[in-house]
């Protein structure tokens, strides 16, 4: 017998207890194991130590199959645990899709509910049946009527086949003759502009941008395609309004005034408001009041605009030109009789100068000389057509040149004046 025959016959316990059985395997255990022979070993001894060794074995048996049973155990343990983890993770993907089919469904009320809000808003701005049944949820229908005007809505109608018509952003009003740029950003249709009238103004080719201007002040729609039945239709929403602000007038004194000795047009406007302004290419206008004046200092063309800015940043404008004739040069006369008992005609000296608030210095030159034969710096002191080198009259229709230099001249003034006075 081997030890696996051993093995099995304690695992199994087939076999009973037979004395001659185990003297004749005591035998063998002898020649493979001797030892020496002493008195205590008796039989009974030899049966008492071959019974601990089946006991040890047979401990050493169970152990190993105890290890290996908690080893399967756990592995049992694992595999139902891994198997309880699944079904958690289905049963969480189960909710989550109930809860996203719940998310969905609500969302289709609250647009169905949009929906219904938007056909109302619509039923209030007079729009069709046809069209109210092709837009969006809630657009493109400015439901504040209180928002900025440069506020942009993006706007788009869906087709009754799906296909998506997208329309340009626009804001609610434009002013009227303000530039405008639209883009279509359809690929395979125009984007039209119709007037209330139904009359097209505008036409954008596919994925094209185009700017212009719109006259005409009302409100506009645009053209979208639709499909009923197969057959390809077209259906109006509203796109913008163009407004106007009020027109402005005004008018002028074709006809220079002097005060304090400067040059004015006189200026005067119809219905002026805060909102409104006046401008001049040249030129200073005094003040911004309905009747103001113009200082003109040089001849030429004035271009004057009476401008109006509505509460809308619209915008109206009035322009005139107004021509002068005349340089304005100190209101100098060109002769003077230095023998008159006049004293208006019988001194020289720019007439501008006794009437404004100004420092200047005059001089008096002889042109074929070249010498200074009078100066002055206060409008008082005149020239009485004494040489003061010679201490003489000058010589009757002698003429000389005259320069005056304003130390502090009025804004967009000149500071240097010339001219000519003859001696009559």
């Amino acid at each position: 017998m081997n030890s696996e025959e051993l093995k099995h016959i304690l695992k199994t316990g087939e076999e009973q207890f037979d004395s001659l059985a185990w003297e004749k395997m005591s035998r063998k255990l002898d020649i493979l194991m001797p030892v020496k022979k002493v008195s205590f070993f008796s039989p009974k001894n030899l049966i008492l130590s071959g019974a601990a060794a089946v006991a040890i074995v047979a401990g050493i048996y169970v152990s190993i199959n105890n290890t290996q049973s908690k080893k399967e155990l756990i592995s049992s343990d694992n595999t139902d645990k891994t198997s309880s983890i699944k079904k958690e993770n289905e049963n969480q993907v189960i909710s989550e899709k109930s809860t996203e089919s719940s998310n969905s469904s609500q969302n289709i009320s609250e647009e169905k509910l949009n929906l219904s809000r938007s056909e109302d808003l619509k039923n209030q701005d007079g729009f069709s049946s046809d069209t109210k049944n092709t837009l969006l949820p809630g657009l493109p229908i400015y439901a504040n009527e209180n928002q900025d005007k440069k506020q942009a809505e993006n706007k788009q109608i869906i087709i009754e086949n799906q296909e998506k018509y997208v329309l340009p952003n626009v804001q609610k009003f434009y002013c009227q003759n303000e530039e405008i740029t639209l883009k279509n950003d359809n690929s395979s249709s125009s984007l039209d502009i119709f007037d209330d009238t139904d009359n097209m103004e505008v036409s954008i080719l596919p994925n094209q941008s185009k700017t212009f201007k719109l006259k005409k002040a009302c409100k506009y729609n645009f053209r979208h395609p639709k499909f009923d039945g197969g057959h390809s239709n077209f259906s109006f929403v509203h796109a913008f309004e163009i407004i106007s602000a009020k027109t402005v007038d005004f008018s002028f004194e074709n006809e220079l005034i002097y005060e304090k000795g400067l040059p004015y047009i006189n200026l005067s406007a119809k219905d002026f408001t805060s909102n409104s302004s006046w401008k001049a290419n040249k030129g200073l206008i005094v003040d911004q009041t309905e009747n103001t004046k113009l200082r003109v200092l040089n001849k030429g063309k004035y271009d004057v605009s009476l401008n109006f800015v509505d509460e809308n940043s619209c915008k109206s404008t009035k322009t005139e030109t107004i021509s002068i004739e005349e340089e304005y040069n100190l209101m100098a006369p060109s002769g003077f009789r230095p023998l008159d008992l006049d004293a208006r005609t019988n001194r020289f000296i720019p007439f501008a100068l006794t009437k404004r608030n100004v420092q200047f210095e005059m001089i008096i030159v002889d042109p074929q000389t070249s010498r200074i034969v009078f100066k002055s710096n206060s409008a008082e002191n005149a020239w009485d057509g004494i040489d003061m080198n010679s201490g003489e009259l000058v010589f009757v229709n002698k003429l000389f040149i005259w320069k005056v230099i304003l130390k502090n001249p009025e804004p967009k003034e000149k500071s240097e004046y010339t001219g000519t006075i003859v001696r009559l």
